[in-house]
């Protein structure tokens, strides 16, 4: 048996030899097409699952942009080193200082180019970076071996055995690997569609950033009678939120809650998320649309199996998706501020007609008048805080937040109201912002004696000291709106995506008068036929609200949610979907990009409200 010159290299570890050759004929053209290729089906076919992963692909599709000219830079700088320090350096060390020479540019391009804007990136760690990727002089290597591998895979192919071993591994590969791309994401038995069993309708509100520290307090004084009957009539507890980045992020919770998955499956992770350039060359930050969402919400799941949908406000909504009813997109409310008379923006709502129809409950803060806030403000501070303005997004005036609140809150409730009227859909969800920007702005007036740093004025301390109560009250009494003239077998449900708890001050909160900030531990109550009565369960997650309320109409859970059914809040004759879980409710779920018009003008917002730096 002759073994081939190739192996032959291998084992003489005489790989230098051949360094040469492999630059170009394997890592300039193996990288590029396959970092590009990689990039392609991955991300834009598939997706990928992490954040971390497509940050990754990113920059491998920068590096493997740039590799045809670096790699190419690189043999250059190469045969120079060869004719100056031919007789100094040996090859090896010649091709690292090539590649270091290529690289630290590079490098350097890339980290600035990303990074400066952070400020946290300086020269030495830019440095010690490109250091680092200089290692990618290896690769060549690894070619070569793959290159000589070949060889050595074509010497077994002529013995009989080996090749007949080969092929049953090469075909026991390919099946197992169709079989988990073509596969149900999760597992379990095949799905057999089934009928939604809605004992009634259902009525959703979902206050951000609703705390028990706040509405305890307040339903022991008897201030939230409806709330205080919905947990009478129903189960209530805390509701756990996640962190992603050791961050509570509402647009990333909300879209868990109703995924029942966790970010790096469902895809919306942060305010601002990074995409590639059309050119590939570059990246930019952009807010979550609903073309990031990378598998089915509830809304979806539920359009599939006949349930008629109103959706209103909920973040990462835009653009609207087609369901079995109604989309009003987290855009409604903000775009009239920003684009004015400008361009129309599609999207907006579902079915595009519907836009017409809710314009005019649209309110910009200009828009809220003093008969709203004197339910909150006495008259008499009111005309005196109403000379406060502020055009400056860091010292925008309390008065002005709380019109900003108002805002968007009417503009989604009167939507919801009219959607509740006019077509009466099976699920209704109202998305309530306000609670999470009063409490953000206002709770330390209830407390001032822990902020001395914030310069609290007596005038401001009258006006806004009640604020954050009175919008619970505020709440608590659209609620009784909706539950006016239900039927005994309505729904309803409370949620929360996080809590939120009072700050040390520092110069940053003191500068945008900012509070307090999200914590871990929110609200849910559910009030319903089919839930048990007047009674706290143990614990329940964000993931655990969509597989518990498929469950609670007739729809089994899916393997690849990671939250629970929470069987112990459903009373002890409901059998619901049995305990069967499907494998998936995402088969054939796939999605079109689509970046935001608005992305820099949302930016601000979340600038405003204390989410981004």
């Amino acid at each position: 048996m002759r073994v081939p010159e190739s192996l032959q290299k291998i084992i003489a570890s005489r790989l230098i030899v051949s360094l040469t050759g492999g630059i170009l004929s394997f890592y300039i053209l193996g990288l590029t097409l396959a970092t590009l290729l990689f990039e392609g089906v991955l991300v834009h076919r598939y997706w990928i699952t992490s954040e971390y992963c497509k940050l990754a692909f990113m920059f491998l599709s920068i590096y493997g942009i740039y590799g045809g000219l670096s790699g190419l830079a690189v043999y250059f700088i190469y045969w120079i080193l060869s004719k100056v320090f031919g007789r100094v350096l040996s090859r090896y060390y010649q091709l690292v200082l090539s590649y270091l020479l290529v690289s630290l540019p590079l490098e350097y391009y890339v980290y600035w180019h990303f990074f400066a804007s952070d400020g946290e990136i300086n020269f030495l760690t830019t440095s010690i970076h490109a250091m680092f990727f200089a290692l990618i002089v290896f690769l060549p290597i690894f070619s070569s071996i793959i290159r000589d591998s070949v060889s050595l895979l074509m010497w077994f192919g002529q013995h009989k055995t080996l090749r007949l071993a080969l092929m049953a591994i090469s075909f026991l590969s390919l099946m197992a690997g169709s079989y988990w791309v073509l596969s149900p994401l999760g597992g379990g038995p095949d799905y057999v569609p089934v009928e939604a069993d809605l004992p009634g309708k259902v009525v959703i509100f979902g206050f951000d950033g609703a705390t028990w520290d706040l509405m305890q307090p307040l339903l022991d004084g008897g201030k939230l009678p409806n709330i205080q009957k919905l947990m009478d009539s129903g189960v209530y507890g805390n509701f756990t939120s996640i962190k992603y980045n050791d961050v509570y992020m509402s647009p990333v919770v909300w879209t868990s809650i109703f995924t029942g998955k966790v970010p790096e499956k469902h895809g919306i992770t942060d305010y601002i998320l990074f995409v590639l350039d059309d050119t590939l060359l570059s990246a930019h930050g952009t807010p979550p649309t609903s073309s990031f969402r990378r598998t089915k919400a509830l809304w979806n799941i539920l359009s599939d199996h006949d349930v008629s949908v109103g959706f209103v406000g909920l973040w990462s909504t835009w653009p609207a998706e087609r369901v079995k009813g109604f989309m009003v997109s987290d855009h409604m409310a903000y775009l009239p501020w920003h684009v004015g008379d400008g361009p129309a923006i599609g999207g907006l709502t579902y079915p595009a007609s519907l836009h017409a129809e809710l314009s005019g409950f649209v309110r910009t803060p200009a828009d809220v008048g003093e008969d709203l806030l004197s339910r909150f403000i006495s008259n008499e501070s009111l005309s005196r805080l109403s000379s406060e303005d502020s055009t400056d997004l860091y010292h925008t005036s309390y008065l002005n937040r709380l019109k900003l609140s108002l805002a968007v809150d009417n503009t989604y409730i009167d939507s919801a109201r009219y959607i509740k009227k006019e077509y009466d859909p099976d699920v209704l969800y109202i998305y309530m912002e306000g609670s999470d920007i009063v409490e953000h702005f206002f709770w330390g007036f209830k407390e001032p004696e822990k902020y001395p740093e914030y310069n609290i004025t007596a005038e401001e301390l009258k006006a806004y000291a009640g604020i954050v109560d009175d919008y619970y009250v505020y709440y608590d009494g659209i609620i009784g709106e909706f539950m006016q003239g239900a039927s005994p077998d309505t729904t309803f449900i409370i949620l929360s995506d996080h809590g939120l708890k009072l700050v040390e001050p520092n110069d940053q909160t003191a500068e945008i008068g900012y509070f307090a900030d999200h914590s871990g531990e929110g609200v849910l109550i559910m009030s319903g036929p089919r839930f048990r009565r007047d009674e706290r369960f143990a614990s329940a997650t964000v993931l655990d609200f969509t597989p518990t309320f498929l469950h609670s109409i007739g729809l089994p859970g899916a393997n690849d949610m990671d939250g629970r059914i929470l069987w112990e809040v459903f009373t002890d004759d409901y059998q619901g979907s049995g305990d069967e879980d499907i494998g998936t409710y995402d088969a054939g779920f796939e999605r079109e990009f689509v970046e935001t018009p608005i992305g820099s003008d949302v930016e601000d917002r979340l600038r405003e409200l204390g989410y981004l730096k």
